[in-house]
This record gives C-alpha cells, structure tokens and sequence, in this order.
C-alpha cells in the first residue's frame, strides 16, 4: 500500500520575540488601505509653520486648554470627531496669511476649535492630522 499525500499547509507564522517579549507577526504587518475613520488622530507638530501663529506665543492658560482639547479628541475617532462643532474645512483662499511653500496647494485645511477664539490649522493624511498653525486670536480665518 502506497502511503497517502497530504496536503501540505503554509506553516502559520509563530510569535516573534524582540527582547523576551511575544509579539504577533500581525504587528509587522502593513495597514491595509482604505478609510482610518474608526482610528483616533495623531496630531503631528512637524509641519507648523515657524514663521507665524506659532505654539510659544501662548499663555499657560491657553495651552492648558489645547492640551485638554488634543486630549479629549484622541479619545475620539475621526469619524466622531467630524461630526463635532468646531471643526470641519476651511478656505484658504481667506486665510490672512497664506500657506507656508512647502505645504500643497492641493491639501484639505481643516480648522479645529480651541475655544471660542483659538484655533488650530492643518491637513488630515490618514490618521495624522499636521498642524500648521496655533491661532489663538482668531487671526488666520478672521470671523465675518
């Protein structure tokens, strides 16, 4: 008697250990594509202008508030966060300033409610929203 083929399974990958620790091999791999609308932000500080409405000029009060906001809004998703007031897109064409160069003409400026004069300025790409500026007297968008 012949002996019987079996069907040879991929070998599922086992846990990767980096210092003693198990990690899941799915931690390696890269994000599908698609909407990161169920994903909290990330706010990144590595596109703020350093020319105008920078984040030194504002007062211990003020930035006290700005941290509360980041923080309660990296509790939320995107997708909560877009149907909050005080925030949503904004034309730049009305900006009292323009664009800093090395930011495309071509991005979303989205504007986030501090309080009820300060705001910050930026772009969302997936789940990173880059901040351009801290405008803490309503001064990029001025109110009609």
């Amino acid at each position: 008697m012949g002996k019987k083929n079996k069907k040879l399974l991929p070998e599922k990958p086992s846990a990767i250990k980096i210092r003693g620790k198990r990690i899941s091999p799915k931690a390696f791999e890269a994000e599908e594509e698609g909407s990161t609308d169920h994903l909290p932000p990330v706010f990144s500080f590595a596109e703020t202008c350093p020319n105008h409405f920078k984040l030194c000029d504002w007062q211990y009060e003020e930035l006290k508030h700005l941290n509360d906001v980041l923080r309660r809004y990296s509790r939320m998703t995107w997708a909560e966060i877009r149907k909050e007031k005080g925030f949503g897109p904004v034309d730049s064409s009305t900006f009292s300033v323009q664009l800093p160069k090395y930011i495309s003409p071509d991005v979303a400026i989205l504007e986030f409610r501090v309080n009820i004069r300060a705001r910050i300025f930026g772009y969302r790409a997936r789940q990173v929203f880059n901040i351009i500026w801290f405008d803490r007297n309503h001064e990029v968008y001025p109110m009609s």
